[in-house]
Parts: structure tokens; sequence; C-alpha cells
């Protein structure tokens, strides 16, 4: 997947789970900026560990501060 196709399906997701709208993802924004409380933070990551049959280590989760480091993380994890 290109990152453009990441970044829109994660978005598409986020929009999903929070029920809020987001005009657009910047790279700068983290969980607290896009409305996502601690339940939707786990059922974005569930939604995407099912739709791609990835798995979404504590640590690689911790090690997400930014939505830029997000789709690195997605983007490595499914053209792996």
């Amino acid at each position: 997947m290109t990152r453009e196709e990441i970044t829109n399906e994660l978005k598409d997701i986020i929009i999903q789970i929070t029920h809020k709208p987001i005009a657009a993802l910047s790279d700068g924004d983290n969980w607290q900026s896009i409305g996502a409380d601690s339940l939707d933070k786990v059922q974005i990551i569930m939604a995407l560990e099912e739709k791609h049959d990835i798995e979404i280590l504590d640590e690689d989760i911790a090690a997400i501060t930014d939505m830029h480091s997000f789709i690195d993380l997605l983007e490595k994890k499914i053209n792996a």
C-alpha cells in the first residue's frame, strides 16, 4: 500500500470510531488533537490489526507520538 492509501484508510477508521469529522490528518496531529480517547485508540489499532492481519505491539504503540509516526509504523507493518 502507498503512504497515501494508508493515510486515507487511517483517517476513515478514525472517523468511524471517534464519530468526529476530521477534514485532514496532519503529520503533527496526536491522539488528543484528533479527539481519540483511550478506548478509541484501542479500537483504531484493533481495526487496523484485523484488516491487515498485523500485530501492533505495546512498544510500537508507545512509540506513536503523532500521525507521522503512526503512518510510518503502519507502512512498515503492512508492506512487510
